[in-house]
């Protein structure tokens, strides 16, 4: 649960972190230049700073996040392979030794890529809405209204699925996502799965220690 918080607080605050580092450069070259016109004696003595390989591995994780939602984000259009890490985020996959072949091998075991097209996934085409839309429908276990259980999972009931969960935007099924839609599609997945997960959590029932033997025995 933590960690689609996290997922989702990161891409509400990703402009501003963009914004937030090129301030935060620009300060430290003011302070350096400053530093340079001080008198030697009055420079405070400067402490070493752990190196970057001695960080925590919370933070190269963070920069790699940051650094795959900026590309995505800067796209004029999203391909099928972009989607693919995306994915595997949201079923809770560890992909970051898997190559695309993995994470293509790995989606197809979890049934997200569409059996129509897991034989030949093509990920070099751009991504439709179609089939995003239900490739996120799989992932996030997405069931559907009547229609969507009658007829089974596809590209245009799914889109039309996640268009009634105001998951994704009206349009069409055939037109290629932007990097901004999918990042706003990604976005709004995190938002639905958590608070999936935190209804789940509330259903399950808390039975006090000792009060299935204190019924047993009063039956008794």
């Amino acid at each position: 649960m933590s960690k689609f918080i996290f997922i989702l607080v990161f891409l509400v605050s990703l402009p501003h972190l963009v914004c937030a580092g090129t301030l935060k450069d620009e300060r430290r070259i003011e302070e350096e230049a400053r530093q340079k016109l001080r008198p030697t004696e009055d420079r405070p003595k400067v402490t070493q700073q752990p190196s970057a390989a001695n960080q925590p591995s919370s933070a190269g994780w963070s920069q790699s996040q940051l650094l795959y939602f900026q590309e995505i984000m800067a796209k004029k259009y999203v391909l099928r392979s972009d989607a693919l890490r995306s994915l595997l985020m949201l079923i809770s996959q560890d992909n970051s030794a898997l190559d695309q072949a993995g994470q293509i091998k790995l989606l197809k075991e979890r049934s997200i890529i569409p059996p129509k097209i897991a034989s030949a996934f093509a990920s070099e085409k751009p991504l439709r809405k179609g089939l995003a839309a239900e490739m996120f429908c799989r992932a996030l276990g997405i069931k559907g209204g009547l229609t969507l259980r009658l007829f089974g999972m596809n590209q245009r009931y799914a889109f039309n699925e996640l268009v009634f969960l105001r998951i994704m935007p009206q349009g069409s099924q055939d037109d290629i996502i932007s990097g901004r839609e999918f990042i706003a599609l990604f976005t709004k997945a995190v938002e639905y799965l958590s608070a999936k997960i935190e209804t789940a959590q509330k259903r399950v029932p808390i039975h006090p220690i000792g009060l299935g033997t204190a019924q047993q025995k009063k039956g008794k």
